[in-house]
Parts: structure tokens; C-alpha cells; sequence
């Protein structure tokens, strides 16, 4: 992960990268485990039948309800389907000066709470009546309606699905539709026509970008929307492939917003590496790459020698390698302890700092960010001392391609 000089703040970072390592090692589903409260569980986390218990569909694949995903591509019942338009035209008469939720906005809910029932659910409806997935589906989308009107809701629903609230549509509400961005649907505003052509091609270039890495070998690819962005992304991509190294992992390149997914920690960070419950491997990028602000301060920190390279790819592409490396009780301790971990002694530590600056101010942080600052400032093109991959090897960092 990466935070810029101006963001960094010790603790944060050390909490951050504590959930980091989980999810890399793929020991916790922290989407999970956030919207889980302590205590006894309520009715509503009753364990899911047996036959219950599934993921998916041949009609409606997992990934189908992600952000920014093809809503068009989810498939519900007739009747399913009107009742969403009928929460629409009733959402519009009782919140004019609201944003309206699209259909494709409201089927992703809907096809996230027929997921949620796979997993737990109240046995029970209003009136006592028996619960089925649709009707489970059917309450988180009012619970969405609800918090989109303004609306007061449990803090777990905003984690659930508050990605979704920041969504527009090209359909404002009256068709399936997908993710365009630049879009106004708000107040019955029309968008710019011309903004909306660019939109389109810049869109249709970036799903071209997306398509080239899958058919290198990636499961799922989706990009931060910002063609430059994503371009800067397939280059790393195919920079490291040519050189030699395994791609994947990952498996799959993902946007989410972080903070959703991980808490406020996660604010600034650019990017983590994590992997999902079937093990595969995910370099997510955080929404906020969408626009300019997050790579601003990349290359801001370039600049000023906080960090050593704007390739956030390479960087967390190290993160990965080096932890499997390591496994989960190094990279903690070198979380935890830093430069004062039992891997070094006495005046070692301090000659580690010095070495380490050499990289980047951020690469002093810890070990771990040493070596993944380190390889990405290789992958760049830059040459370091001696002693800097003596440090390097000696932290058991993932092989350098082209090292003489």
C-alpha cells in the first residue's frame, strides 16, 4: 500500500497494513467481518439452510453486482423487475430534488441481498410470515431507497452498499443500463451530449485495455476509470510479463472503495493486494483513482523522494510476493517491530534506515515497504548501491529481473 507524505500517519499504517496481511494471506474476509456486530447474533444472522448456502448462478455469475459491473448482465423475474420500477417512480414522487437509484442500480441490491440470504437471514418477515430470498432481496433494496432519500440506516448497510450510491447511469432510473460515468441523472438534469460521446469512447477504450490483460491470463480485469491510469497499469502489467515474472498473480485486478470495504484506514491508501474466498489473488485499486486526486499525490511524491516510483502496480505486486515469501509471522513482526525486529541487531537497525533512505523517505517505514519500494523503483529503471540489495536479498525480497 501507498500513502502520500501528506497522508501518512504511523499508527494508521500500522493498522492498515495488519488487515493488509490478512487479506493477502487470505486468513480473513474483512467485508465479512466488518458488518458482523459482537455479541449474541440477532435473528437476522441466522445461518442459511443447507441448500441455501450457494454462490451464484449460471444466470447471474459472481462479480455481477460489483461496483461498476454491467448491471444489464443481471438477470431477475418479470415481477422482480416491475417492483424496482414501481420503488423508482415511487422513490422520484417522494424525493424530487434527489438523485434517482437506476434500475441497474437496484437490481445489483436486489441481487446482493438474493446473495446475503445464501449466508445468513431473519426466518421470519413483517407479520411473521416465512422469509424467502426474494423478499430478503427485496428489504435491501428498501434499506438502499431509504439511505439514497437521505434517510437514517444501520452503519452495516452503508458498508454493504453505500459503493452503489456514488453510481450514475446513463439510464437515469428507466432502463438497465451500466456505468457511465459523467453522467447527471440528479433533478431531471440532462448531461452534456458531448461529454457524454467522450465518456462513451474513453469508456470503450479503457473495456479495450481490460480485455488485453484478460487474454493474458487474468480471470476478471477492471480498471480505474481514467484512461491514462489505466494505461500506466497495463504497461506495469506487460513491463513485468516481458521480464520474465509470473502473471498471474494476481489473478485479478478489481476498484473498490477502500474505505467501504476496509474502513477509514484505508482512506488514502492507492491500492492493496488481498485475496478472495476461492484464493485468488486481487490487486484492488482504491475508487479514488477514478479521478486525479490520489495520482496527483503519487507523482507529487515522485518528485519529492517519498516514494520511488508512480508504478503502484509493481509496488503491490511486490507486497504479494514478498509476503508469501516471508509468511504471515515475519511480515507482522516486521510490521509490528519494524526496524527494531529480531532481524536485526543492535547497530544493524540503524545502518537498515540509512540503507533504506537511499529508496525513499517511505521506504524507512518498515521492511516490508523497503522491499516493495525497492522493486519498483527496479522495475523503473533504477540502479541502487550495493548495500541496498544486500538489504534487499537479506529480507528475502522477490527475485530482480535484469540484476547484474
Amino acid at each position: 500500500m501507498i500513502y502520500s507524505e501528506k497522508d501518512f500517519n504511523e499508527e494508521v499504517h500500522r493498522k492498515a497494513m495488519a488487515k493488509y496481511i490478512d487479506l493477502l494471506l487470505g486468513k480473513s474476509n474483512v467485508a465479512d467481518s466488518e458488518l458482523s456486530r459482537p455479541g449474541p447474533k440477532s435473528a437476522a444472522q441466522t445461518p442459511a439452510p443447507p441448500k441455501e448456502r450457494i454462490k451464484g448462478s449460471k444466470e447471474n455469475p459472481e462479480g455481477t453486482a460489483a461496483t461498476r459491473s454491467k448491471a444489464g448482465d443481471i438477470e431477475i423475474s418479470e415481477a422482480s423487475e416491475q417492483a424496482l420500477k414501481d420503488k423508482i417512480a415511487e422513490f422520484k414522487k417522494d424525493h424530487p430534488n434527489r438523485k434517482t437509484p437506476s434500475l441497474g442500480t437496484l437490481k445489483k441490491v436486489f441481487r446482493r441481498g438474493a446473495g446475503a440470504f445464501s449466508t445468513s437471514f431473519r426466518p421470519t418477515i413483517t407479520g411473521g410470515k416465512p422469509n424467502s430470498r426474494n423478499a430478503w432481496a427485496m428489504a435491501r433494496v428498501n434499506k438502499f431507497l431509504k439511505m439514497a432519500g437521505g434517510g437514517e440506516v444501520k452503519e452495516s448497510y452503508r458498508k454493504a452498499d453505500g459503493d452503489l450510491l456514488e453510481e450514475r447511469f446513463e439510464d437515469c432510473g428507466t432502463g438497465a443500463g451500466g456505468f457511465k460515468p459523467g453522467n447527471t441523472c440528479a433533478g431531471g438534469e440532462k448531461g452534456d451530449g458531448e461529454k457524454e460521446i467522450l465518456n462513451k469512447q474513453k469508456a470503450e477504450k479503457i473495456k479495450r485495455i481490460e480485455q488485453e490483460m484478460q487474454k493474458a491470463g487474468l480471470s476478471s480485469v477492471q480498471l480505474p476509470n481514467n484512461e491514462n491510469t489505466a494505461k500506466s497499469i497495463k504497461d506495469s502489467f506487460d513491463g513485468l510479463r516481458s521480464k520474465g515474472y509470473e502473471i498471474p498473480p494476481p489473478n485479478q485486478i478489481s476498484v473498490e472503495n477502500l474505505v467501504n470495504e476496509n474502513g477509514k484506514d484505508y482512506q488514502y491508501v492507492s491500492a492493496v493486494a488481498k485475496k478472495n474466498n476461492k484464493g485468488e489473488t486481487q490487486i484492488v485499486f482504491n475508487k479514488e483513482f477514478d479521478g486525479n486526486k490520489i495520482q496527483e499525490k503519487i507523482k507529487n511524491g515522485v518528485n519529492e523522494k517519498w516514494i520511488s516510483s508512480e508504478d503502484v502496480f509493481a509496488h503491490e505486486y511486490a507486497h504479494h510476493s514478498h509476503i508469501q515469501i516471508i509468511g504471515g509471522k515475519k511480515a507482522n513482526d516486521f510490521r509490528i517491530n519494524k526496524w527494531d525486529s529480531q532481524s536485526f541487531v543492535g547497530s544493524e537497525k540503524y545502518k537498515s534506515i540509512e540503507t533504506a533512505a537511499k529508496v525513499s523517505q517511505y521506504a524507512t517505514k518498515n521492511p516490508l515497504e523497503f522491499v516493495a519500494e525497492t522493486f519498483a523503483g527496479h522495475q523503473g529503471g533504477k540502479k541502487y548501491t550495493d548495500d541496498v540489495y544486500s538489504l534487499y536479498f537479506y529480507l528475502d525480497g522477490p527475485e530482480l529481473k535484469g540484476l547484474e
